[in-house]
């Protein structure tokens, strides 16, 4: 019988899956699942898994590939490396192309450990012992949902590695709210290790219409006991190729859609999880007007017009005032122009609990 999570994940799916794996031969009863989306990475998908191959554990594990009907020849990658070591490779698709989403759904429905590890098929890890310590470290704190560490930039255009990215100068936990205000790139996605069973506390549904699912993952799995923070980098994110999120974000109508799409799924995860409404509602004021002020900077016209919009809209629901506003602004060293501040204060209220906000910027 599927537990919750699985049923939601199989009711949302719009493409029956199918699997190429060698039953008889594969690991038994794997603790970890190495969930390992793949679309048109060619040039990058035996980067990964042979990073994933190196692990060195004491424990059995899989690497289920998501290959989603690429266009180049990443299903035939993928395939060499099952054939050459079907104890570990599963590989998972479609008879049609699915996005990024249901691929997600999909592989995460299939995969059979309770510990699920997340490396896309255009990054990769680079040190031996990252499951395992990750997984020693869910071990030692049952509460704990979600285990990450810092993270190597790889741009194509440069053979050096830049980073690390997220670095605070030793292991730390951090709590459900800090996980939360941090926003979608708190944790480097090739970094991520969490409790499948962490899933079921996402509303059914959530993960059709996101624009991305590292937010809403890192959220539900650290919900219930936070995360730990490993302060050693032990992978690279690519950057820059025409595959990599950060690249498809060029475009100006694909930002306004994204940013819609998020607020909505936002404003789900703070109603499935009340009792952290309000750092809900701090993590979207405060990345939305980060977000304005940055392409304020940048005299980017077009972007400032999607952000002041969506902040405009949601002013009654936050009950945002003038002061808080340049306050923000000036501890940037920046001033909003004089238009933008009317905006942002044209439905101004003395809801907000003043003291809390200007403590908080």
């Amino acid at each position: 019988m599927n537990s919750p999570s699985e049923t939601a994940f199989v009711t949302q799916l719009v493409a029956a899956p199918i699997e190429i794996s060698d039953s008889a031969r594969l690991v038994d009863a794997p603790v970890v699942s190495v969930l390992m989306l793949a679309y048109n990475h060619e040039a990058y998908l035996h980067q990964a898994i042979e990073g994933a191959l190196q692990q060195q554990t004491d424990f059995p594990f899989e690497i289920v590939i998501g290959e989603d009907c690429s266009q180049d020849r990443t299903r035939a990658v993928a395939l060499h490396y099952q054939e050459k070591y079907p104890e570990r490779l599963r590989i998972v698709y479609a008879e049609r192309n699915v996005g990024a989403m249901e691929n997600l759904m999909r592989v995460m429905r299939l995969c059979r450990g309770s510990i699920i590890a997340i490396c896309e098929g255009d990054d990769y890890w680079i040190d031996p012992h990252k499951l395992a310590q990750q997984v020693r470290i869910l071990n030692e704190r049952p509460k704990v949902g979600i285990v990450f560490h810092s993270t190597w930039f790889s741009f194509d255009e440069k053979e050096a590695l830049e980073g690390p990215y997220v670095a605070w100068h030793g292991d730390k936990w951090f709590g459900p709210r800090e996980v939360i205000l941090g926003g979608g790139g708190f944790m480097p996605t090739p970094s991520i290790v969490f409790r499948k069973e962490a899933m079921r506390r996402m509303p059914p549904g959530l993960l059709k219409d996101a624009p991305m699912a590292d937010f809403p993952i890192q959220i539900y799995a650290a919900a219930g006991g936070g995360a730990y923070y490993i302060d050693k980098p032990m992978s690279v994110y690519r950057r820059g190729h025409p595959q990599s999120w950060n690249y498809t974000m060029k475009n100006v109508e694909r930002v306004r859609d994204f940013e819609s799409r998020a607020n909505r799924v936002v404003l789900e995860m703070a109603a499935s999880l009340p009792q952290y409404a309000d750092a809900f509602r701090d993590y979207l004021f405060r990345h939305h007007l980060n977000e304005l002020l940055f392409y304020h900077y940048r005299n980017d016209a077009a972007r400032i017009d999607i952000y002041a919009q969506i902040l405009e809209r949601n002013a009654s629901r936050f009950a945002w005032h003038q002061r808080l506003v340049t306050r923000m602004a000036r501890k940037r060293a920046l001033m909003l122009p004089a238009y933008l501040v009317q905006r942002l204060v044209k439905e101004t209220r003395t809801r907000i609990n003043r003291k809390k906000y200007l403590a908080y910027v």
